[in-house]
């Protein structure tokens, strides 16, 4: 029999070792157990944690991570559906050939849905601010691509969570800058963006823009700052124009969350959205865009309400280019 000493040592080291996941896990169970309510409430029988990104739906260590940990934690609350192992579902991604990396469209729901075989996937963003790691987290039904449910919380900084933004230079955000608000934001180049812009109870942010060469991709945070769910549609109207007075008529692509129709997406209250409008043949001389966002917006009631029309106009948004 062990002494009761030689017991004491080996829990205490057990604890000190796995101290940091038992706090990050703690921290992710409100958030964890109000997406498994949905869940549960949704009838949806299995569900999917894919790797968690940053805004512009970049996968990095601490996305996987917390993925991992989220998953966990969801399981805990899962009284009417399975969560599917994390390392069987990245092996059959792996066997497809098929990447979660960058923006989530509703056929690539759909057909992660058939691979894995799962009824409904969980997608998160990650936006690092100095004491805190905001999680926003979403539920999309893999038949439909709608959106479930969705919900957001703060992870407080640990050393394991310093040490893996650490690790891949994951750039903080500006305090008081989460949703759209607050103080200016900056590129990965440290070029100041551009300040976000309110109207009709939208709060519109721009992310930047990264040329590829063949093509530009423009990231923008969209929070709906009403208190009901709203339905935006982005226009025909949209339009980017550069430095160099070249126009662009825009495609839409869904990020982190998705959209139903086209360019229409719906907006939870302080859920943010990314949009991303991508173009090709954007000359390397240009270094910044205006964006002329078009958009209708309607209040998803009982009641039907006409639609609001209205533009946002973000000027000087910076382009990366690689």
């Amino acid at each position: 029999m062990l002494p009761p000493w030689f017991v004491r040592v080996v829990v205490m080291s057990i604890l000190l070792a796995t101290g940091t996941t038992f706090c990050v896990a703690q921290d992710l169970r409100p958030l964890s157990s109000q997406i498994a309510q949905a869940i549960n409430s949704s009838g949806r029988k299995s569900v999917a944690v894919l790797d968690f990104t940053d805004l512009e739906g970049r996968p990095n260590k601490l996305g996987r991570y917390l993925a991992e940990e989220f998953s966990v934690a969801l399981l805990s609350d899962a009284k009417n559906f399975e969560v599917i192992d994390r390392t069987h579902l990245n092996a059959l991604l792996k066997e497809h050939q098929l990447a979660t990396e960058g923006f989530i469209d509703p056929a690539t729901v759909r057909k992660l849905g058939k691979i894995a075989g799962v009824e409904a996937l969980v997608t998160g963003t990650l936006t690092p601010f100095e004491e805190h790691v905001r999680l926003s987290v979403k539920v999309l039904d893999t038949e439909s691509a709608r959106m479930l449910a969705a919900d957001a919380g703060d992870v407080p900084k640990t050393k394991t969570i310093n040490d893996l933004i650490g690790s891949e230079g994951i750039a903080p955000s500006a305090p008081g800058n989460e949703g759209g608000r607050g103080k200016e934001a900056k590129s990965s180049a440290g070029v100041p963006m551009p300040a976000p812009v309110a109207r009709d109870e939208l709060s519109i942010a721009a992310r930047g823009c990264r040329d590829t060469g063949s093509r530009t991709t423009c990231i923008f945070g969209v929070t709906n700052k009403a208190e009901s769910v709203h339905r935006v549609s982005f226009t025909s109207s949209t339009f980017l124009v550069d430095d160099q007075g070249n126009q662009y008529r825009p495609q839409f692509v869904a990020s982190s969350g998705p959209f139903l129709n086209g360019n229409s997406v719906d907006l939870i209250p302080d859920v943010t959205v990314n949009l991303s409008i991508e173009v090709s043949n954007v000359p390397g001389a240009a270094k910044v865009v205006n964006a002329s966002l078009a958009y209708s917006l309607l209040q998803r009631t009982d009641q039907y309400v006409p639609p609001t029309w209205g533009t946002v106009v973000i000027k000087a948004i910076p382009i990366s280019h690689q």
